[in-house]
């Protein structure tokens, strides 16, 4: 083996080592858990973000500075349509209490603020934050399907209970038991979807 074709190999096995050790530091953050519901809306913090990207938080803080600057209406817009500024109160390591400033940001905030982040580890970073956003809304989603299935299977039980009151006296005892039972689940799994999911929740859960 001459020394040109042991230098390539050299090189590939070395391109191959660095490659798996990006994969292997990405592996080690689970992005679903940087990842919440706030006001119907799934979003993670510019903390969060920091902290997986390898960026200084007060480097994060300039990119989605310059966006809520800029002169361009569109990226402003932008700007406010998919992040939020918020405060947090935390404690040092003395026990003194502190204020700093964050942003949440939605999967499309998060998408434009990370382009400019560039390297492999960085677009390896974004695809699984976007894919763990994704993963999040079809978890919500199919909750939010079982939640109304719930929902109807409650509002049948509703009417086929109401419909047996003129039948006796019992059957009106009984009913003034399980009404309040059944429309507070119907009220619980209302405020459910709605908060869940952020949903209008169409005409059929309308309350009794």
């Amino acid at each position: 083996m001459n020394d040109r074709v042991s230098q390539e190999l050299l090189a590939a096995a070395a391109a191959q080592a660095a490659t798996q050790a990006i994969a292997d530091a990405a592996d080690v953050i689970d992005f679903e858990r940087l990842i919440t519901i706030e006001d119907h809306k799934l979003v993670a913090d510019s903390l969060g973000v920091a902290k997986a990207f390898k960026k200084a938080h007060k480097y994060i803080l300039r990119q989605i500075d310059q966006m809520r600057d800029s002169k361009q209406p569109e990226i402003a817009n932008h700007w406010r349509l998919n992040f939020e500024p918020r405060i947090r109160t935390y404690k040092t390591g003395k026990g003194q209490t502190r204020q700093s400033r964050m942003y949440l940001m939605t999967k499309d905030g998060l998408s434009e603020l990370a382009m400019s982040f560039t390297g492999d580890r960085a677009r390896l970073v974004r695809i699984r934050f976007i894919a763990a956003f994704n993963a999040m809304a079809d978890q919500l989603q199919n909750q939010g399907n079982n939640l109304v299935r719930q929902f109807f299977a409650t509002e049948v039980q509703y009417t086929n209970e109401k419909s047996k009151v003129s039948a006796s006296a019992r059957n009106m005892r009984l009913w003034q038991k399980k009404k309040p039972e059944l429309t507070g689940t119907m009220d619980r799994l209302r405020a459910d979807i709605q908060l869940k999911l952020g949903l209008e929740v169409p005409g059929q859960l309308d309350k009794r």
